[in-house]
């Protein structure tokens, strides 16, 4: 009874964090590349979902998926490239929030 209400005491730390898992499935798992099948483009677009829903912008993005390649083992160029790929598939929508897009109030 006790570690329930110790479970159910604690805040969902990771809710805000819920995107930071999406982004390694926008990754092909043999080259690092963004989007670059079916599957890592549905990722990738359950990614921006989460991003606008979130209000995540793309510096806030790009440092996270930064951390992924890197930990991933993906060399700089390799991290640049990436990124840039990603910036040109996410960056305009996300840029849309700079310009006072909100999310639908639920």
């Amino acid at each position: 009874m006790q570690k329930k209400l110790l479970a159910s005491a604690d805040p969902e730390p990771s809710a805000k964090d819920d995107w930071k898992s999406l982004i390694t499935a926008c990754f092909s798992p043999q080259d690092c590349m963004f989007a670059r099948n079916a599957e890592g483009q549905a990722s990738a677009y359950r990614l921006l979902g989460a991003l606008r829903e979130q209000a995540i912008g793309w510096e806030t993005a790009k440092s996270e998926i930064r951390a992924v390649l890197t930990a991933r083992g993906a060399s700089e160029i390799q991290v640049m490239r990436q990124l840039k790929r990603a910036e040109t598939r996410l960056r305009p929508w996300l840029d849309e929030m700079a310009d006072g897009w909100q999310p639908p109030a639920r």
